[in-house]
């Protein structure tokens, strides 16, 4: 993603989130590392399950599912509330989950996809965003390596993005540390290996 200089921005209940200039862009990309007590599978089923995105990621409103690809591939929309008077903005990405056979190290990518659905009134269409976690196994927990550039679009000064960088981030990976421990029940992806 062309990251450079990253500087640490929360350091909290073992959740770190980075802020990290990059070549060709104003806006900072984010780079956070966690652990989680869970296993791959279930990481995977939590993730798979857009519809919950509501209830642990931070500022997402609405979700849906627009296309499933395969068992580990889907398309899906999100709109996240903006504070005003900034206009609400919505991404629709393509989620996709791959697993090192030999090491396990399990990765989701997420890439946008702006134009697969025109953009609904009043929302601004995010023209691009691209996340990746790597997660590692290490013996009953696992080691989350996130990264995420977005290009938010519309009038938002880069200053004010990159003023809160740390605040998603880290609220979305604290509540899900909270979802996985308070053991909500999950089904597991059965094609991902533990």
């Amino acid at each position: 993603m062309g990251q450079t200089d990253c500087d640490l921005k929360r350091s909290q209940d073992s959740i770190f989130v980075y802020a990290c200039k990059v070549h060709d862009s104003k806006i900072k990309a984010i780079r956070a590392s966690f652990m989680l007590p869970t296993t791959l599978s279930a990481l995977a089923a939590h993730i798979l399950n857009v519809e919950a995105y509501t209830e642990w990621q931070y500022n997402i409103i609405k979700t849906e599912v627009l296309e499933v690809i395969s068992d580990l591939e889907l398309i899906y929309r999100a709109e996240v509330k903006a504070p005003w008077p900034v206009s609400n903005r919505d991404l629709v990405v393509r989620l996709k989950i791959t697993q090192d056979p030999v090491t396990r190290v399990m990765t989701f990518s997420i890439v946008s996809v702006p134009d697969y659905i025109p953009p609904y009134e009043g929302i601004v269409r995010v023209p691009k965003s691209e996340g990746k976690w790597v997660i590692t196994p290490v013996g009953d927990r696992l080691q989350i390596d996130y990264s995420f550039i977005v290009d938010p679009g519309g009038s938002i000064p880069s200053w004010l993005i990159n003023f809160s960088i740390a605040e998603g981030p880290y609220r979305t990976f604290y509540n899900l540390s909270k979802r996985i421990r308070s053991k909500d029940p999950v089904k597991s992806v059965q094609v991902i290996k533990d």
